[in-house]
C-alpha cells in the first residue's frame, strides 16, 4: 500500500490522518468532526518559516479533499488555519523584504563610501603629482636663470673695457707733452704730463661709473626678462591647478549625483516591492498558490545569498 509522506506530516502536525484515493481510512483512526476541529485548533501556531510553504500546500490539498468528500467542517477548519498561516507568511515575507532592503541600502552606502575614497585618493595623487612636477619645472627655470645671468655678467664684464677712449682734450695734451719732450723742454713737458694724468684719471673714474651703470642696466633687463618668464610659468601653474580643482569639483558633483540617483532608484524599487507584497497578500491563495509561495521563498533566499556574496 502506497503511503503519502505528506499525509503523515499532516497527521503528525494536525493530529489526524488525511484520507486519499489510495487507501481506506481505518475506522479506529477516523476522527469525528469534533475531534478534527480540536486537533486543528491545537495545531502549532508558529511553524518554522522554512516549512511554512510546505504546510500551506498540504493544508490546501487537505482543504480541497475535504471539500470534495463533503467534509465541510474540516474544510472550514483548514481554511481558517490557512488564513492564520497566510498572515504568518505575509509577516515573514514583509520582514525579510525589509531586512534585505536594509542590507541593500547599507551595501549601496558602503560602495559609495569606497568609491568616494577611491575618488579622493585618485585626485589627491593626481594634484600632488602636478604640484611636484610644477615645482620641479619652476626650480629648473630658476637655476637656468641664475646660470644665464652669471654667464651674461661675465661676458659683459669682458666685453666692456675698464678704460675709456681718450677724449680729444686728453689726446691734445698728450701731443703737446710729446712735442715739449722733443724740444727738450722737460719742465713744461712734466707740467703737461701731470695735467694729462689728472685728466685721464678723471675720465677713467667717470667711465667706470658709466660702465657699472651700463652693466647693471643690462643685467636688470635680463633679470626682468627672467622675472616675466617665471611669472608666466607660475600663472600657467596656477591655471592648471584651478582647472584641476574645477575638474575635481565637477567629478565630485557627478559622483554625488550618481549616488543620489541610485539611492532614489533603490528607494523607489523598495517601495514598489513592499506595495507588491501587500497587494499579493489577498491573492496568494488563488490559483497557482503553491508555486507562488515556493517562488517567493526562493526569491528571498536568492536575494539573501546575493547580498551575502557581495559582502564577501
Amino acid at each position: 500500500m502506497h503511503h503519502n509522506p505528506e499525509d503523515s506530516e499532516v497527521q503528525e502536525n494536525y493530529g489526524y490522518e488525511v484520507p486519499n484515493g489510495n487507501h481506506k481510512p481505518r475506522s479506529s483512526n477516523i476522527p469525528t468532526h469534533e475531534s478534527q476541529s480540536k486537533t486543528l485548533n491545537t495545531a502549532p501556531q508558529n511553524i518554522d518559516e522554512d516549512n511554512l510553504p510546505q504546510y500551506i500546500e498540504m493544508l490546501q490539498e487537505h482543504q480541497a479533499l475535504c471539500e470534495k468528500e463533503g467534509r465541510y467542517v474540516e474544510a472550514e477548519m483548514a481554511k481558517q488555519r490557512l488564513s492564520e498561516l497566510k498572515k504568518q507568511l505575509e509577516v515573514e515575507r514583509r520582514e525579510e523584504a525589509k531586512a534585505r532592503q536594509i542590507e541593500e541600502r547599507a551595501q549601496l552606502e558602503h560602495e559609495h563610501i569606497e568609491e568616494f575614497k577611491e575618488f579622493n585618493n585618485f585626485w589627491d595623487k593626481r594634484m600632488s603629482e602636478f604640484d611636484e612636477q610644477a615645482q620641479g619645472i619652476e626650480e629648473q627655470m630658476i637655476v637656468r636663470h641664475q646660470e644665464e645671468l652669471g654667464r651674461f655678467t661675465e661676458e659683459l664684464d669682458i666685453a666692456t673695457p675698464l678704460k675709456p677712449k681718450d677724449s680729444p682734450e686728453l689726446l691734445n695734451l698728450k701731443k703737446i707733452q710729446q712735442s715739449l719732450a722733443k724740444k727738450k723742454d722737460y719742465i713744461e713737458a712734466h707740467k703737461v704730463q701731470q695735467r694729462c694724468m689728472k685728466l685721464e684719471k678723471e675720465e677713467t673714474d667717470k667711465w667706470l661709473v658709466i660702465r657699472e651703470k651700463k652693466i647693471l642696466n643690462q643685467r636688470a633687463q635680463l633679470e626682468q626678462k627672467h622675472f616675466n618668464e617665471l611669472n608666466a610659468l607660475r600663472k600657467r601653474i596656477m591655471t592648471g591647478q584651478d582647472e584641476q580643482r574645477k575638474a575635481r569639483s565637477l567629478e565630485l558633483e557627478r559622483l554625488l549625483q550618481k549616488y543620489q540617483n541610485m539611492r532614489k532608484e533603490l528607494d523607489t524599487h523598495h517601495q514598489h516591492e513592499l506595495i507588491k507584497i501587500n497587494n499579493k497578500a489577498s491573492t496568494i491563495y488563488g490559483p497557482g498558490t503553491s508555486s507562488q509561495v515556493y517562488g517567493s521563498k526562493a526569491r528571498l533566499n536568492e536575494s539573501r545569498a546575493s547580498i551575502q556574496q557581495k559582502r564577501r
